[in-house]
């Protein structure tokens, strides 16, 4: 299958599917906080751009682990606390040592940790509710690949783990990767 119709094929899962996963369970907050590796800043930074033309009224502060390394404990803790919403991708080594107890402590009622050190997964939360019961779990999931069609695969993983699908819905805006999905992925939280 072609990756434009796979990814076809989970804009409309998502589109269709997913919403009642968490979404819109956290438009009052009109800010989405993001940690993404350097690796995938520029594409994120692209996103962000396509995302805010179709909503101007949100704001995305998006940082680097490099840019948080800058911050003193006060001034991290001060960002990762000004949004509902705080998304994490690609946390690994010293940073995720550093940002695992400020992640602990933090106010978001959502936040959502992948394609990161399990132990930083497994901080994930949506409505302030933990999504892993323990790292395990979230390692677990964290490993899975997509078998087959995308859009069935991930109507399965959320039947099967309903108390992760916000999480699982997330993760595979990410994983179909481009622009587009992270946008979407966005738009998705944002709803």
């Amino acid at each position: 299958m072609t990756p434009l119709i796979r990814r076809l094929g989970l804009a409309l899962l998502l589109g269709c599917v997913v919403p009642w996963a968490g979404a819109g369970q956290i438009n009052a907050a009109k800010q989405i906080n993001a940690i993404v590796s350097q690796y995938s800043a520029a594409e994120f930074a692209s996103a962000v751009a396509q995302f805010k033309q179709l909503n101007p009224q949100w704001r995305v502060s998006a940082r680097t682990p490099q840019q948080l390394s800058n911050l003193g404990d006060p001034e991290l803790r001060q960002w990762l606390d000004e949004s509902q919403l705080l998304l994490g991708v690609g946390l690994f080594g010293a940073e995720a040592e550093r940002l695992t107890p400020l992640l602990a402590q933090s106010s978001p009622a959502e936040l959502l940790l992948m394609h990161s050190e399990h132990g930083l997964v497994q901080l994930s939360r949506s409505l302030g509710r933990r999504l892993f019961s323990s790292r395990e779990q979230a390692e677990q999931l964290g490993r899975a690949k997509p078998e087959g069609e995308l859009a069935v695969w991930v109507a399965q993983q959320q039947a099967n783990y309903p108390q992760q699908a916000p999480w699982i819905a997330a993760r595979s805006y990410w994983q179909a990767g481009g622009i587009d999905n992270i946008s979407g992925l966005l738009g998705w939280l944002a709803a």
